[in-house]
């Protein structure tokens, strides 16, 4: 497999029917992550990667879509909204495999109440508050199991700060939650939120999510929501979002 230079990848996104989610157009348009296919002049196959997320498309009767499909790493996910590749994923990785149900969330932010998002943004439970990611924070998010998933992506925590941005919800010096972009293209960015879990179900997740929604309201970019579950499909409509699909990735298990 030969590594794609982003003039080479960004008109390839018709490889990958059907995908929605914009991590595959940050990995296409260069922004971050990597595009491999066995031949830039005559593509049979292409995988992009975006962090966890692996991309597929072309044949997946190519001679190197088995090799490929095995490179997800564990806890990764594999993504094609194509059956065929589907069954290659369920063929190599059998019962490691899981798939999850995700929510399809319109790109339009024209609807957005920017007061009612404020207000949301405020609503923390005593104690807390609410402070922009620094270069310090940025680096101690990428050590939290619960958290690094949202910023590894970029290069390190310099690259977050400098390219992208965060909010986190703060119990003192302890980050308890974090609305960041999980990752960028041309447009905009891809929202990612995550709670640490011994914060969890006291309404810290909305006023994150608010805040950052707001920064991309004020950056002019257009933000993503790729809802992983029904939860994250709830604060999204809670910020005013809508729901018009849904699609289904694939999780490899350690074990």
């Amino acid at each position: 497999m030969i590594s794609l230079k982003p003039e080479q990848a960004r008109g390839l996104a018709g490889y990958f029917p059907g995908v929605a989610d914009t991590a595959l157009l940050s990995a296409l348009q260069g922004h971050m992550g990597a595009v491999m296919a066995d031949d830039p002049e005559d593509i049979g196959l292409i995988v992009a990667r975006c962090g966890d997320y692996l991309y597929f498309g072309g044949d997946p009767g190519h001679p190197e879509a088995e090799a490929a499909v095995r490179q997800a790493p564990a806890e990764g996910y594999l993504v094609s909204l194509e059956p065929r590749w589907q069954e290659k994923f369920k063929a190599v990785w059998g019962p490691r495999l899981e798939a999850q149900r995700r929510h399809i969330i319109k790109r339009d932010m024209s609807g957005l109440d920017r007061e009612r998002l404020a207000a949301l943004s405020a609503q923390l439970p005593e104690g807390f508050c609410l402070k922009r990611v620094d270069e310090g924070m940025a680096r101690a998010l990428y050590e939290m199991p619960w958290a690094h998933e949202y910023v590894n992506q970029f290069a390190g925590a310099r690259d977050f700060v400098e390219r992208g941005f965060g909010f986190a919800v703060m119990d003192g010096d302890e980050i308890a939650c974090v609305g960041t972009t999980f990752s960028l293209y041309d447009a905009g960015m891809e929202m990612g939120i995550a709670t640490n879990p011994l914060y969890r179900r006291r309404g810290l997740a909305t006023a994150a999510a608010a805040r950052t929604v707001m920064e991309a309201m004020d950056r002019g970019w257009e933000l993503n929501w790729d809802a992983a579950n029904e939860i994250s499909l709830r604060l999204a409509k809670k910020m005013g979002f809508e729901k018009i699909g849904e699609y289904d990735v694939y999780i490899v298990h350690c074990v």
